[in-house]
């Protein structure tokens, strides 16, 4: 099975994405998944057009196209576990694209598409002092980011990243990229 899928906007201007994205994890309470592809928390603001494609592990095929609008600031605050089983079921997936674009995920592939005309926001993850966040699935990360400026972790004493299989703690896709524990 295989599917061919479009991504983006289609000329002119699909607008701003608005000001900011913001999600906060609850202290008393944990994000629990299990599945391909099954994301903790999915954050994204896309600028022109655009958003997530999420499979199943089967084949995708995407076809894109840019636009013009600008992205907001990306920002997740992470106070409560976040556990994720499944191949490619990131626990946390955040981006900021301008001009059209997102993501497509299938299984243990996740790929950016990043847009035309626009400004993109900043990506900022926030792991707060002795959260645990695991994603044990193959090809599975604590985090995986996108923008065209620079993602920014900041993790605090005592917090626990764990990847899965074949993949590490933390995927960054920006021209420089910033963890500060």
């Amino acid at each position: 099975y295989s599917a061919t899928v479009g991504l983006g906007g289609s000329g002119g201007d699909g607008g701003n994405a608005g000001q900011k994205v913001a999600v906060a994890t609850d202290s008393s309470g944990s994000v629990t998944t299990s599945g391909v592809s099954a994301h903790g928390i999915l954050a994204q603001s896309v600028g022109g057009g655009g958003g997530a494609v999420i499979g199943v592990g089967n084949a995708l095929t995407a076809s894109f196209n840019k636009g013009r609008g600008a992205a907001g600031a990306v920002t997740v605050n992470v106070f409560a576990d976040i556990s994720t089983s499944g191949d490619g079921a990131h626990a946390i997936v955040a981006q900021s694209v301008a001009g059209g674009g997102g993501l497509v995920a299938s299984g243990t592939q996740t790929a950016a598409y990043k847009g035309g005309d626009g400004k993109s926001g900043d990506v900022t993850v926030n792991y707060a002092a002795g959260v645990k966040v695991t994603a044990s699935g193959r090809g599975a990360y604590t985090f995986w980011g996108s923008s065209s400026t620079d993602p920014i972790v900041n993790v605090a004493e005592g917090a626990s990243l764990v990847g899965g299989s074949g993949g590490a703690a933390m995927y960054f896709e920006g021209p420089i990229n910033e963890l500060n524990n």
